[in-house]
């Protein structure tokens, strides 16, 4: 049984703040996933919250007045802060001991659920993937995916990966966050956590509005491609012919029209790379027991080595989502 406070923490962590002197909740994020916020927290523990919003640059921004929901969230961490004391608000004094150290709520590391819970709510607010499109030395046009998380925070940093972890999924660590690389563990990401329905990509060159889920989807399909024999990067010869590829694919898997995913297959790369329509079929939001979408994926043979074909790169023409 996933808790409502563990969730709140999770966006807070990712994407948040606490103020205790003036008993204040507040976080900022996409208009659509603080929405839904509004209406999953209006109630936590018996207590009553009401949210007020107003605009903060290209996002929105909540904020709750609540001392009795403060110290409830205190209970889960002794702060919510993230970023070095260096940065406003600085503190000397709290300088000296070191960055700040917030935690995960225990209970996410005692139950696999809460785990889950957890990382799909802070990864919806603060992760998404990561797909970068350059030129390499020899002229191939090179697709470089993965999950990106973001953490500035070392010591949150470090039990993220305890809870990816908990589902077998491998990470590396970075400065700025958590990389999840290898195919393998894409998937396992994506079985077993997801991202929320209505996180969507932000400030992306070219994927902007959709679904941090359906691009999930594409690098999946893409991987498969690659696995049959198909490194779909030599079809093409310019990094635009191949974004224009990815997006009408992008569109298919948005409407759910696999057939029609197919024959645009068929008609590009040649009919021995089209997608098992039941492996189409089963990639889709289902709906755990707590009412939560959930992306589900099969489970393909995964025989190539994980995160192949990432040497090479050069400057020139390089793109990122």
């Amino acid at each position: 049984m996933t808790t409502k406070i563990i969730s709140l923490a999770a966006v807070l962590l990712a994407d948040g703040s606490i103020d205790i002197k003036r008993n204040t909740v507040s976080f900022t994020e996409d208009e659509e996933l603080v929405a839904r916020f509004i209406k999953e927290f209006h109630e936590i523990d018996g207590i009553e919250i009401k949210w007020k919003t107003n605009p903060h640059r290209n996002s929105l921004r909540a904020r709750a007045y609540n001392k009795k929901l403060v110290h409830l969230l205190l209970e889960k961490s002794p702060t919510y802060r993230t970023r070095s004391w260096r940065v406003h608000p600085t503190s000397k004094t709290k300088h000296k001991s070191g960055g700040p150290k917030p935690t995960i709520p225990l209970e996410c590391f005692q139950n696999r659920e809460e785990a889950r819970n957890f990382l799909r709510y802070y990864t919806s607010c603060d992760g998404g993937p990561q797909f970068s499109i350059y030129k390499r030395k020899n002229g191939y046009i090179q697709l470089d995916m993965g999950i990106k998380i973001g953490c500035k925070n070392s010591f949150l940093r470090k039990q993220l990966l305890r809870l990816l972890e908990i589902f077998s999924i491998q990470a590396e660590e970075k400065e700025n966050g958590i990389l999840i690389k290898s195919s393998r563990s894409i998937l396992k990401f994506a079985k077993e956590i997801g991202f929320l329905e209505e996180s969507k990509i932000r400030k992306s060159k070219r994927f902007n509005g959709f679904k941090k889920n359906d691009l999930i989807k594409l690098m999946l399909i893409c991987s498969e491609l690659t696995k049959r024999g198909n490194w779909i990067n030599k079809n093409f010869k310019t990094i635009s012919d191949l974004e224009k590829f990815l997006i009408t694919l992008l569109n298919y898997i948005k409407t759910s029209q696999i057939s029609q995913l197919n024959q645009f297959l068929t008609k590009r790369l040649g009919p021995k790379f089209q997608i098992d329509s039941l492996y189409l079929a089963e990639i889709g939001p289902v709906t755990s027991g707590e009412g939560v979408p959930v992306v589900l994926y099969p489970k393909p043979a995964i025989k190539q080595s994980d995160g192949e074909g990432t040497a090479g790169r050069s400057d020139q023409g390089e793109a990122t989502v």
